[in-house]
């Protein structure tokens, strides 16, 4: 019996079952299906473990009176490979089995593919724990430096708010200074030029004395006396005005020279500012492209707010658009406006003020007027950029709904909703500008003669004349920072002068009733303050005040939107106070930047701005800031046209 093992096999590590079956050299049967498992193979043949193997079958075997057909099933192959072998060589197993064996067995014949098929699958079955091995401490290695390099882009996008936030306080600082220059060279000059008056004035007397005492010298010893006291007295005069002079002449020389490198050092602060701000920019249009649901379209409102989890608001959504429209990404643009054409449930007509991000289904039902105008003009940009009209039908569509709303309304303005008696300031301007839009485009009359009316309404019932300001609405008082910021964004200063409404007044008084300071923590949690507008004037509602983020950056605009139209009129230095007070506030907005990352690598970085600086607070318009710490759709969207000098009221 040959009992000496020859193999010079390959050890899997994985064993495969394996259907044997003992015929004679005819290929007659002499036993049935058995069954044993691979223990080696290489490519000649393969060991078998096998019990219960009857020992009359293993004498054919050994004495080359018999075959073995096998039936290898290879894991992961749907059909078993067969093979006739004869056996090489045999060993008793050590188990508790008395028939145990290992068989050697060689190939006679076997389909050649198949053949190098199981070589293969040995192979692979060796080394695969080798390789996943390999695979886990690469994916460990790279987890770990992508986590680190994920903390050092978070550090390095902190730092950049940091950045900015110091050069825009340092820019502030400087164009400070320099308005405070200006003003003292103003004095300056008006003191200059009084004492050049006065020292002509002066030498003038004394050539009309000089000529007395000439005249009076030989003839009135006593009136000469008094006229030379009296040139001297003049004389005295003379000397300490040409002083003051020189002094003033080199003070007005001071102020050039420091001037000139102050206006040096702004240049250079607004080139740094620039860059810094073009990164944020950059960081937080990431993050609106990341809020934005794939399933629907819709852009999330609230980042991390567990009270708002998957809420797309309406208004939101028409703003996002505004900003994928700007930067021509209009294939996101538009994915909001199919979902609204497409799929949106209505509710009396009008969209609902909320839709779920996820499934698309309806998550506010309450439905006002304002958020379906904003939603009609992101459109109508959308035809104004694009030249494509494919939305058209609906924002003419949303247009007549308001129009409706008109009509429910006995003083001309658009009521707030379906059923109710409200109307709001804020939500009649968008409505105008949604008229005007329309009415230039189809050249339909009742659109033309919507806005009329509302712009009378806008006159005669929200402003108050008392006040000098827009109230929030028919019959409500209240101060609301949207409803001034926004009418300047809709009629612009011209546009106000034309109903009688000073812009200046506005300004001074959302400036006297709802600007406010506040302490918050800035990305490294120290302790900083920041200035901006609340939603209203805070000791009206007897609360602390809170800085709106939204409105804020509104203001911003309208600011700008005043810089403009003064420097149109010529008039620079009312030009420059309100871009200054434009990059003043945007510095201030910059402060409260949220950095975030939600995932690895640099593309992944991004930022955005709260809605408010405070949680829970009652804004005083009916509802409460949410999350402080949670990047709102709103404050980032608005901060965005601040930042890009954009107007969504002028398409």
């Amino acid at each position: 019996m040959q009992t000496k093992e020859r193999r010079k096999y390959i050890r899997l590590n994985k064993i495969f079952p394996v259907e044997l079956q003992v015929v004679d050299l005819h290929n007659k049967p002499l036993s049935g299906l058995l069954q044993g498992f691979t223990r080696d193979v290489s490519f000649e043949g393969v060991c078998i473990a096998i019990n219960n193997f009857d020992h009359l079958h293993l004498e054919a075997l050994l004495k080359q009176q018999a075959k073995v057909i096998l039936f290898l099933n290879i894991p992961l192959k749907h059909e078993s490979v067969r093979a006739v072998s004869s056996l090489i060589w045999m060993e008793k197993s050590d188990t508790p089995y008395e028939h145990s064996y290992h068989l050697g067995m060689k190939y006679e014949v076997i389909d050649k593919v198949e053949q190098r098929q199981i070589i293969r699958h040995a192979c692979f079955t060796r080394r695969f724990p080798r390789v996943v091995a390999v695979c886990f401490i690469i994916f460990v290695l790279s987890s770990i430096y992508l986590l680190f390099e994920n903390r050092r882009l978070l550090y390095d996008n902190k730092l950049l708010v940091k950045e900015i936030t110091v050069f825009s306080h340092r820019q502030f600082e400087v164009q400070t200074a320099l308005d405070k220059i200006e003003a003292e060279k103003i004095i300056v000059h008006k003191l200059l030029q009084n004492s050049s008056q006065e020292l002509k004035n002066l030498k003038g007397q004394v050539i009309l004395l000089d000529q007395s005492l000439r005249d009076k010298q030989l003839k009135d010893r006593t009136a000469v006396d008094l006229l030379i006291n009296e040139r001297r007295q003049l004389d005295r005069q003379l000397a300490l005005l040409i002083k003051d002079k020189t002094k003033l002449e080199e003070k007005l020389k001071n102020y050039s020279e420091n001037e000139t490198e102050l206006k040096t050092q702004l240049v250079d602060l607004k080139g740094k500012r620039m860059l810094l701000g073009s990164k944020s920019l950059q960081l937080m249009y990431k993050w609106l492209i990341s809020a934005q649901s794939g399933k629907t379209g819709l852009v999330l409102s609230y980042e991390d707010d567990s009270s708002l989890i998957d809420v797309g608001f309406t208004y939101d959504q028409a703003l996002s658009a505004f900003n994928f429209v700007y930067f021509e990404e209009y294939t996101r643009a538009e994915k909001i406006f199919d979902f609204f054409k497409t799929k949106a449930q209505r509710i009396e007509g009008g969209f609902a003020n909320a839709y779920d991000v996820v499934n698309g289904s309806v998550n506010e039902y309450i439905v006002h007027s304002g958020p379906s105008s904003y939603l009609g003009l992101a459109m109508l940009y959308y035809e104004d950029k694009t030249g494509k009209g494919k939305y058209r039908s609906l924002a003419c569509d949303i247009g007549d709904w308001v129009l409706t709303l008109q009509k429910e309304s006995d003083q001309g303005g658009v009521c707030g909703g379906p059923g109710l008696t409200w109307s709001s300031t804020e939500q009649n301007l968008a409505a105008y500008v949604l008229f005007k839009n329309l009415a230039k485009r189809t050249q339909e009359q009742k659109y033309s003669r919507a806005a009329e009316k509302i712009l009378v309404w806008l006159k005669d019932v929200a402003y108050n004349h008392k006040l000098k300001r827009f109230n929030r609405g028919a019959s409500d008082g209240m101060i609301a920072t949207d409803a001034i910021a926004l009418s300047i964004l809709a009629l612009g200063p011209a546009g106000l002068s034309e109903i009688g409404i000073d812009v200046e007044d506005l300004i001074v008084c959302v400036e006297e009733n709802c600007k406010i300071q506040v302490w918050v923590k800035d990305v490294f949690g120290k302790r900083q303050s920041v200035t901006g507008y609340d939603f209203c004037s805070p000791s009206s509602i007897g609360r602390r005040g809170l800085v709106s983020v939204e409105w804020t950056a509104q203001m911003v605009i309208a600011y700008k939107e005043l810089s403009r139209y003064y420097l149109k009129e010529n008039n620079d230095k009312k030009a420059r106070r309100y871009m200054s007070k434009a990059d003043y506030y945007l510095g201030e907005l910059e402060k409260l930047l949220l950095v975030r990352s939600s995932g690895f690598g640099v593309s992944r970085s991004m930022a955005g701005l709260p809605y408010a600086t405070d949680t829970g607070i009652d804004t005083g318009h009916g509802w409460n800031t949410p999350n402080s710490s949670s990047i709102s759709a709103a404050g980032t969207n608005f901060v965005i046209f601040a930042k890009q000098e954009y107007n969504i009221f002028k398409l």
